[in-house]
């Protein structure tokens, strides 16, 4: 999963995931934010998706999820 660099609120992104379970996986390249997205094994094309999409939907949670109130 890659965040371009001028991504709106990127240094925002950055920022979250820093704080995040996903701070040891982040990739910078060439001022870009990889995050490498493992694939389960031994299981059929569907369920690939489906889990690709599940542990994006958890990243994209971690991003862009409202700043808790004060």
């Amino acid at each position: 999963m890659r965040f371009h660099r001028q991504t709106p609120s990127f240094a925002r992104v950055l920022e979250r995931l820093e704080a995040s379970d996903f701070r040891d996986k982040r990739v910078m390249s060439q001022g870009h934010l990889w995050l490498p997205l493992s694939l389960p094994a031994k299981v059929s094309g569907a369920e690939i998706v489906q889990d690709v999409v599940r542990k994006a939907e958890k990243v994209i949670q971690v991003v862009y999820a409202d700043p808790p109130s004060v």
